[in-house]
Order: structure tokens, then sequence, then C-alpha cells
């Protein structure tokens, strides 16, 4: 053989054998289901099954076992499952179960062109210098491809699915043992999405990231997970993602750890250059998370990266927790943090975020992008030493954010120092912008930190210029647990605060609640609220509560409530320390005040602003007196309540309600405390209030209440009361006090009661714009119309101020102007009263002429219209002007000696009504009813006729006018009936007839109640029943022109035997109008009749009247024969 043959065979041997072992193949082959085990020592790269250069490679196994190694040959040493340059590589397996060591890379499938799907490596043993792909593709999808380690040691990362230039989904890697030096990636795509891989992590260790999926380029990376139970994640980089995408969206990923030990940051979904949306990340069981502070700032180029050292393993590293992260100033929305156990160390660089968004640095500070939305983080138990953020934008907007906290414990406590405590909570939070809409709600646990409801932080820009953003309807809900910090609803350093809430119904705080809070803006923080209905809030007087706190802007508009609970210090509506606070509101209606209690409180103007105390009890606070510099302390103030305080301007128009509640031996009751106090007002509703002292108040208005006795005192002040040329009022809540006269009621009562010559007394004739739950409690006789000849003075003893009432109890009456009530009804009783003459009278003379046309037996239809002016005399006099209308129909029975008529209608008429009186008094309103009724007729042939009437309705109307001084109205409703009978004679000759008849008329309108509303208040009224009993007497003349038409003509007389109205209020009665007496009247009108040629009938007429009647009534009516 030559040594050329021998060569060739040579060559010819190393291709067959190349399958096995060897380098590169050179030829095209499709391989499936080869097995290959290497137990020794090799070189080069190894396959289970290799289809060269073309060719599909699918059920393919490698097993690299006992002490085999696999080195280096001419710059090769991989080991393939399955390998083909071109083609698809599926189902192949490679196992490491060595001691020995790989020097290479390991496949389970590799593919440059073509699929690489459901590939398996499974490494439980031995050393691995590269990486592990469990299916890699350049140029096509990696799916379902898995890796499963158990032991080990890997030197360098680990990809399940990898692909150039396409798509990975659904692979996995499984962690139980073994030491992982590198990365590890579920699927890892450079130029494709990244969708559905996981990554299982139950033990072992790994010194970097795990990243559940990878979308490089615009790929999205989405519904990716991490589940940590076990093991040690630490090193350089030791983060955790469940998806990240470079410039595509991370979405709908998920991190899930129940154990382990974890000491870099965690990621549901990252992106570095877009969105981050709707991922996930739980903590559980006995999880450990441990970030420490690096040992030097961060450079500005890895600003936001989350580590730093790159390439350093021994430095360390800040470790947060991202529900969702976006690094390119992009939405980050809909991710959520949830933390149900384990223990989070931290430091103050550390931070848990269910969204977080970083500004671009080409992102103009002056116009941020990149909101953070509906991201929610969640604690159920466990400690977290961090800061937390349901949502931090760096440059974009917090909207709608949550924190919530159910028990466990946050932040570090730092001996009890307030001061001292690193650590913040917020339910969102921007730097550069706005911070709205979002919450924290805290039923349990232990929060060591202040909380933010929302908190834009309007961070430094440059050139002493800081960024703008507004902190608006943020909501801070407490139902338990301990807070050591501050609270705040919502908090901005440079924009406007409105619309924040602090909802307290249990748990402690030791430090202040603010409804919203400002720093550097000048703004006007208004219409913030802090609502307190129970727990403990404040450790010492130096904390307390407030509706809105501002240190260079003014406070307007927000309001303190408190039902229950303890508050260990002061209680304030607004706070500026620069400027002013106005229109500030408190009410408390339970609770222990420890502090003081003030409306609004500033070192400018303390002004509008209002405290209304219903329970509770107040202790007060002494302030410290500053000289006009605010440098030295030049004397001290006690104060208990305060409707003002201002340290150097006005506290002026502030009011102080009192209805209930205790007073503290060295509580004090000052109206406005400032360098000026004008037109301050009290207004006490209840008796047996006891302060120390009473000052600061130019109107004091004492409101009796029902159950007050001349042993009770209202407002006792065991100091000194200040009521010099102050306006002194009273008036009685209830009529109840007047049923024992004379008495003499003790309003005020001091230990020293200073006056002078300005101090005015009198009676109340108005109450207080006061909180809608309130005002609907409270009235004063005066609003019932009382009139009295009381008197409000000083006392002898020159220390009280006292009520007197006249020993005679009939010197109280109703003002004669109330006889506006009654007179009103009595028009209601003459409107439908009225009705009786239309239906019996005009709507039947048109039923008559339809049943002339109508040549069936049946009924004939008709209607009636008509109209009215009248005015009612009844001592004085009402107008009143409407319309009427009746329509029925009519039906009768031909009988030898008679004709009988039988009518059912329905009638409707409405009004419109001025009622006089001699005083000028004047009220107007509008009546109207409806009805129905039966009138029954017998017309003999001897021109004898008779008939009966009954009809019922309901009436209604309103009432508007003025009572003495006070504007008045009411609403009333109230059945009628009424009946008629009547008889005449009609007289026939030639072309004229003559009816003379008699009509006996009732009318009852029933009795109402109603409540009266005015400005003082409402008070109800009964009405009586109304009862008219009216005969009249009269005769009409007709002239038949023609059998088409015919006039006619008329004379009556009416006289009303009662009709008198009553009304009253209590044992008091208005004055009563009545319609007693005599009314005269004359009618003319015209009819046309119904004939063969024309179907239809009309008739037109005129009523004037006289006496206590007058005016006129009109009507025309209309009837058709079918």
């Amino acid at each position: 053989m030559t040594k050329r043959n021998g060569l060739l065979r040579l060559a010819i041997v190393s291709a067959l054998l190349c399958a096995g072992a060897g380098m590169m193949p050179g030829y095209a082959k499709a391989i499936s289901s080869t097995t290959v085990e290497i137990t020794t020592d090799t070189s080069g790269d190894q396959y289970g099954g290799n289809a060269g250069s073309s060719g599909d490679a699918t059920y393919n196994t490698l097993t690299i076992s006992g002490a085999a190694s696999v080195s280096y040959s001419n710059g090769y040493a991989d080991v393939y499952g399955g390998y083909t340059a071109s083609g698809n590589v599926n189902e192949n397996v490679l196992k490491v179960t060595t001691t020995g060591t790989i020097y290479g890379n390991a496949y389970g499938g590799y593919t440059r062109n073509g699929d690489a799907n459901t590939n398996k490596i499974n490494f439980s043993n031995g050393k691995i210098y590269n990486i592990l792909y469990g299916g890699r593709t350049e140029k096509g999808a990696a799916n379902t491809n898995a890796i499963t380690i158990s032991g080990g040691k890997m030197y360098s990362s680990v990809y399940s699915g990898y692909s150039g230039n396409g798509n990975v989904t659904g692979n996995t890697v499984t962690i139980s043992g073994g030491t992982i030096g590198g990365y590890v990636y579920g699927g890892y795509a450079i130029k494709g999405n990244a969708t559905s891989n996981a990554i299982t992590f139950e033990g072992g260790t790994l010194s970097s990231s795990l990243i559940g999926g990878y979308a490089g380029n615009t790929g999205n990376a989405e519904r990716n997970k991490v589940k940590i139970s076990g093991g040690t994640i630490s090193g350089a980089y030791p983060h955790v993602y469940g998806g990240q995408a470079d410039s595509g969206i991370a979405n709908l990923n998920e991190v899930e750890i129940t154990g382990g030990t974890i000491t870099g940051n965690i990621y549901g979904g990252q992106s570095d250059k877009s969105q981050a949306t709707n991922n996930k990340v739980t903590i559980s069981g006995s999880a450990t998370v441990i970030g420490t502070a690096p040992e030097e700032p961060l450079p500005a180029s890895t600003l936001g990266s989350g580590f730093i050292g790159i390439g350093d393993s021994s430095r360390t590293q800040p470790a947060s927790i991202y529900g969702g992260y976006s690094n390119a100033s992009a939405a980050v929305t809909g991710n959520t943090v949830t933390i149900e156990s384990g223990t989070i160390y931290g430091s103050d660089s550390d931070g848990v975020y269910g969204g977080y968004s970083v500004r671009s640095f080409h992102a103009p500070l002056s116009s941020p992008t990149g909101d953070v939305t509906d991201n929610t983080v969640k604690i159920t138990g466990g400690t977290t030493e961090r800061s937390i953020y349901g949502g931090y934008a760096e440059a974009g907007n917090a909207i709608r954010n949550h924190f919530t906290m159910e028990d466990g414990v946050v932040g570090t406590e730092d001996a009890g120092n307030l001061s001292d405590v690193n650590e913040d909570f917020y339910g969102g939070y921007s730097q550069y912008g706005s911070a709205n809409e979002n919450t924290v709600t805290i039923s349990g646990g232990t929060i060591y930190g202040e909380v933010h409801g929302g908190r834009a932080e309007g961070a430094w820009i440059g050139d002493n210029e800081y960024a703008t953003g507004d902190a608006i309807g943020n909501s801070v809900t407490i139902s338990g647990g301990t807070i050591h910090d501050f609270v705040y609803g919502g908090f901005a350093g440079n924009g406007r605060v409105e619309g924040n809430t602090v909802d307290i119904s249990n748990g402690t705080v030791t430090g202040s609640v603010y409804g919203g809070g400002a720093r550097e803006s000048t703004s006007t923080v208004t219409d913030n609220t802090v609502r307190i209905s129970g727990g403990t809030i404040g450790a010492t007087n130096g904390y307390g509560v407030c509706g809105g706190f501002s240190v260079f802007g003014s406070t307007n508009k927000n309001t303190v409530t408190i039902s229950d609970g303890t508050i260990i210090g002061y209680v304030t509506g607004g706070y500026s320390e620069e400027a002013n606070a106005t229109g500030n509101t408190v009410i408390m209606t339970g609770g222990t005040m420890n502090g003081m209690v003030t409306g609004g409180e500033a070192a400018g103007a303390a002004d509008y602003n209002t405290v209304t105390i219903t329970g509770g009890k107040i202790s007060g606070r002494t302030n410290p007196i500053y000289d006009e510099n605010f440098e030295a302390v030049i004397g001290s103030i006690t104060i208990g309540v305060a409707g003002g305080y201002s340290y150097g301007s006005t506290a002026s128009n502030n009011t102080v309600n009192i209805f209930g509640g205790t007073f503290g031996e060295k509580a004090t009751l000052y109206g406005g405390y400032g360098t000026n106090s004008t037109n301050n007002t009290l207004n006490l509703f209840t008796k047996g209030i006891t302060v120390a002292a009473l000052d600061y108040f130019q109107n004091l208005n004492f409101y009796i209440p029902a159950d007050m006795t001349e042993a009770d005192t209202m407002l006792n002040v065991t100091g000194t009361a200040n009521i010099a040329g102050a306006t002194i009022k009273a008036g009685l809540q209830s009529e109840d006090v007047l049923r024992t006269a004379p008495k003499t009621l003790t309003l005020l009562k001091a230990g020293t009661l200073t006056t002078d010559a300005n101090t005015t007394y009198g009676l109340a004739d108005s109450l207080p714009t006061l909180p809608e739950d309130l005002a609907n409690t409270v009235s004063l006789v005066t609003a019932s119309y009382l009139k009295s000849e009381a008197t409000v003075r000083l006392g002898d003893d020159g220390s009280s101020v006292i009520m007197e009432f006249p020993s005679n109890t009939n010197a109280w009456y109703l003002s004669k102007d109330t006889k506006l009530f009654a007179e009103t009804r009595a028009a209601g009783a003459a409107l439908v009263g009225n009705a009786t003459d239309i239906a019996a009278t005009t709507a039947y003379a048109d039923a008559l002429a339809a049943a002339a046309g109508e040549t069936s037996t049946g009924f004939a239809p008709y209607v009636s219209l008509g109209g009215f002016n009248l005015r009612n005399e009844t001592g004085s006099y009402v107008d009143t002007n409407g319309l009427t209308a009746n329509l029925g129909f009519i039906r009768q029975y031909q009988r030898e000696s008679h004709v009988d008529s039988l009518m059912p209608f329905i009638e409707y008429g409405t009004s419109n009504y001025t009622s006089h009186l001699d005083s000028g008094a004047r009220a107007d309103g509008k009546q109207h009813y409806i009805g129905a009724g039966l009138l029954a007729r017998r017309d003999l042939n001897n021109g004898l006729h008779y008939e009966a009437l009954i009809r019922a309705g309901k009436l209604h109307g309103d009432f508007k006018g003025i009572i003495g001084s006070l504007p008045s109205s009411y609403n009333t409703n109230a059945p009628y009936i009424a009946a008629e009978l009547g008889m005449g004679k009609l007289v026939t000759q030639n072309t004229h007839t003559i009816d003379y008849y008699g009509k006996l008329i009732w009318t009852r309108l029933g009795s109402d109640s109603t409540t009266i509303h005015n400005s003082l208040g409402k008070t109800n009224f009964d009405f009586d029943a109304i009862n008219s009993y009216r005969t009249r007497l009269g005769i009409r003349w007709t002239k038949h022109q023609s059998d088409k038409n015919a006039y006619y003509a008329g004379l009556g007389w009416d006289y009303e035997f009662d009709g008198d109205s009553k009304a009253n209020y209590r044992n008091f009665n208005t004055p009563s109008p009545s319609m007693k007496g005599s009314s005269g009247f004359v009618e003319l009108g015209w009819q046309s009749k119904i004939t063969k040629d024309n179907p239809w009938a009309a008739d037109l007429h005129a009523t004037a009247w006289t006496g206590k009647q007058r005016g006129v009534t009109y009507g025309v009516s209309l009837a058709r024969a079918f």
C-alpha cells in the first residue's frame, strides 16, 4: 500500500466516524434516533447525531458519563445532542453525568439555518467551561427546548432556547442543584420575540442573573416566568427577570419566589427602550432578598441599570424589586409586586416598585414622559427593609398606582427617632412629573417611614429651577397597623396639591397626618381632607393632624373630620409656615384631642376658617409667642379651640360652632388670635360647656336647647371671658323652653367678665351656615314665626349674660303675616268649589247639546273649557287666574213623563294666585286639581227639574312668600270632595225660556300637614279641613233665535255660610281668613246647536261677579254628534 492510498483510506474512515466525534463534517445527510455515549476522555466536537451541512437531526442522544472529559482539539470541544448546518434539530438529547470536564459549549440541538425545537439537556454532574444551549439556531425558531440541571459546575451561561433571528417560545430551565457562574435564560431571541419561556430554580448557586425570556432588537418579551423556591443567587450581577426586552415591550411576565436567597434586583418585566406592562412579582414562603448599598455612587453611564462594578464581583450593589421597569422614559402600566412572607433586606438605595420608569437621558426634564400607571405593590406578610412605591416615574407622571399592606413589617426601625427613618412608602411617586389618583391602603402590619398616597418631588432641574409636578386626588386609607412616621394624602415639592385624602379608622400613626402638603410651591394647597374615625395619632404634642400644609404657599378649603380616636397633638384645618390659611374647616364629633384645635393656622392671615364641635374631648396646648421678627419667644398662650390662629397677621371672620363635647381644665375658646381680630363668631347650641378662658370673639350667638332650665348654664368660663365690644344674641331652638314662665336662663357665666359700652345684646334672628348634616338638625323657634318680648342682657351680678322671659306666656304669638298660609288654602277651597258650578251648569249645558245630536242610545261625548280671573275677599284678599277643563259623556233616558240624564266626567283646573295682606305681606304660588264626578238630573214634562252631583279629587299647591322678614316656602297636597243638590222650574213662552233655580253646594278640602322652609330652618304647620256650605238662587233667560242659535242671560246670588281656613303651629293659631258672605253675578252667553246639517255645537259665555267673590269667569265649550 502506498502512502497516498493509506492517507485516502484514513480520510474515508474519518468521514464515516465523524457522526460520533471529530471535526466539522463536510457532507449532508439527515440523521435520526442515533445514540452515542462517551465514557472516557476525548477531544474535539462530539455529536449524538450529525446531519452535516444540511438535513434534519432528530431524536438523537449524546451521553457523557463516567469520568469522561471533552477537551480541545484544533480549537474545538463542543458537544451536541443533534447538529445540522442547515435544517431542523428537534427532539435531541444531551445527558451529562460525568465527573469530568467539558471545555467547550454544550447543545441539546444546534442548527445554523432551521428550527431548534424540543431539544433537551440533562446536566447532573461534572464541569463545563462554556455555555449550555438547550436548542440554538442562528436563523429560525427555538421552541420548547428544556435544560435540567441538578448538579455539577457551569462556569458560563445557560440558554434553553436561543435564536439569532427568530422567536423563542416555551423553553424551560429547571435547576435543583449545581453551581452556575453566568446568566441563565429560559429563552433568548436576538431579533425576535421571547414568549412563554420559564425558569424553575429550586436549589444550587447562581453567580449572575436569571432571565425567563429575553428579546433583543424590537422583539417583545411576553408571558415568560421565573420561579424560585430555593438556592442562592449572588455575585456581580445577581438579578432576576421574568422577561427582558431591548427595544420591544415587556408584557405579562412573572417572577414567583417562595424560597432561596437573592442578592440582586428582581424584575417582573423590564424593557430598555419601550414599555413594561402587566408584569408580576410574587414573594412568599421563606424567601430572602438581600441588597447592600454601593460603595461609591453609580457613574452616570450606568444610572438606572440596577448594578455597578461591571466585571468586578467584589463590589456590592443595590437590590430592588420591580414589577415592571422601563429604562427609556416609556409607559409602565399594570405591573404588580406581591410580598406574602419572607425577608427582604435593603438599604437607602433599595426599593420595591410596582412599576418604574427611568428617564431617558435624551428626554428634556421640562416636558416629562414615561407615565407609570395602574401598578401595585401588595404586602401581606414578611419583613421588607426597603422603600415601597406602587409606581415610580422618574420623568413622567405617576397615576393610579397602589400600595396595599395587610400585615408584616416594612422599613427599618432606628431607635424610634422619626428623623432617622430612611424608608418611605408611596402609592405613586414622580421625580419630575405629577402624582395623581394614587392610593395607599393599610389594614395591618408595621411601617417605619413616611407614607404618601402620591408625591410629586419637583426635583431640581438647574439654575435654581425646580420641576413642576402636581399631587391631585391621591388617598391614604388606614384601618389598622402602626406607622412610625408622617402620613400624607398627597405631597408636591413644586406644584398644585388638591383633592387628596387620608382616612383613618384604626391603627397608630406616631407622626403627623396631612391631607395634602407642599414644599417649594407657592400654589395654594386646597380641598384636601383628613377623616379620622378611630386609632391613635401622634407620639408627642409636636405632632398632629392637618387638612392642608404648605411652607411657602397658602392653604384654603381643607377639611379635617374627627369622629373617634386619640390625637396626641394639634388639629388644624389648614397650616402655612409663610403665607395664609383661609377657608379651612375642622369638624369634630368624637375622639380625644390632647392638643389644640384650630380652623386655620398661619404665619400670615388666618381668616374665614371654621371649627364645628359636636362631641369629643379637647385638652388644649400652650404655644410660644414670638417677637415681631419671629426670632425670640416673648411669652406663651394656651389654646384649646381657635377659629383662626395667626403668628403675625390677621385672624378675622372665623367661626366656632359648638353642639357638644368636653373641654379640659386648661382649654380656652378663642375666635381669632392674631395681630388683628375682627368679626369672629361663636355659635353655641348646647349647654354645660366649661372652658378656661373666652376671647377674640366679636359675635356670640346662644341657641338655647329644648332641655335648658334655670339651673343650667350654657357656657361657663372658669377664668376670664372678654366680650368687650361684642354683639351677644340668643334664640330658642324649641318652644318647649316656653312651657313655664317667667324664667331667667344663664347664657354665659365667667370668673371675670369683661364688657364695655360697645357690648350689645339682642334676640337672634338667623341661623349660621352649618355643615349640611347639622343644618337639618337645628332651627330657631322664630323659624315657626313666633314673636316674643324676651330680652338678653348683662346679669345683675356683672359676671353673667342672661335671657329673661316675660311673665305672660301670651306675649308669645305667631306673626300676623302667617295668615298668608291659611289664606292660600282658602283660595284652594274656592278653586275646587267653583268647579261644581262648571260641572252642574256649563258642562251640563254642553253635554245636553251633544245629547241632542245623538241618534243612538249611547253616551255622547263633550268637552268644556274655561278660564277665570277672580278676587276672593277674606278679610284681606287673594287674586287668582287660571284655566279649567271638564270632559265627559252624557246619556239620556226618555220616559213617558220625564227625561233622565246621567253624566260622568273628569275635571282639571289650574291657577296662579297672589295673596295680599293689609300689612303689605304677599305670597305667590300655583295650585291645580284633578278629579272625577257624576251628575244625575231629571227633567219633567211640566218644566220642573232636579239634580244631584258628587265629585272628588286632589288639590296640589305650592307657596312662596315673605313672612315678617323671612323668605318662606312650602308644598301642600290635600283631597277634596264636593256635592250639590238643585231644583228648578223651566217656563217656555214661544221662543223664550226662563229657568228659575235654587242650589245647595257643599265642598270639603281635607286637612294637611306640611313643612315650611325659611332662612332660619324649617318647621311643621298643620292645616285644618275647610268646609264650605253655599246656597245659590238664580234665573236664566234664553232666546232661541233659530233651531241653530240661542242667546242667554242670567242673574244669581250666592251665600257662603262657612269657608273659614285655619292653620296652626302646635298651640299657636294663625289669623283665619274667611269666605263667609254674599256674592252676586250676572251672566251672558251664546249657543249654537247641533242639527242634521251641522254635527257641532258650541257655547261662548262670561260671568261677572261682585261681593265676596269678584271678577270674571269665561269659557268656550264644544260638543259633537256621532
